[in-house]
């Protein structure tokens, strides 16, 4: 894939609120509520660290094995591109990742929940 900015901007805008990352796709209008890892992964997608760096942090916060965070990366990752949130992986920057927390949480593998539809406060998924 192509090197350069992950993240499709042309057509996805977020706000971080917390430890959960809120995606909104101005093309379909669909709403991503990410998990704190997914999050964690977000931020480092807008500091276009690799893929690498990226799996290394996670397994480095979460205490989990680097094989774990990558397989669980690459999945994410995945997820990401069909559902054109993202439009390249990630270029190679010199800094290192890393996840910051108030307090230790267990990992879980990164995900979001895809709205459809949003109505009167209340969500499709």
């Amino acid at each position: 894939m192509t090197q350069g900015n992950a993240i499709n901007q042309d057509r996805i805008v977020s706000k971080i609120i917390g430890d959960e990352a809120i995606l909104l796709d101005v093309h379909t209008g669909y709403c991503y509520s990410f998990n704190e890892s997914a999050t964690a992964i977000w931020k480092a997608l807008n500091r276009n660290l690799s893929v690498e760096k990226i799996a290394k942090g996670l397994a480095e916060a979460y205490q989990v094995p680097e094989t774990t965070a990558q397989k669980d990366l690459d999945r994410f990752l995945k997820s990401l591109m069909k559902e054109n949130i993202l439009k390249s992986l990630p270029k190679e920057k010199s800094h290192d990742f890393e996840i910051k927390h108030k307090q230790k949480k267990e990992y879980a593998a990164p995900k979001f929940i895809k709205y459809h539809e949003i109505k009167r406060g209340r969500s499709v998924a």
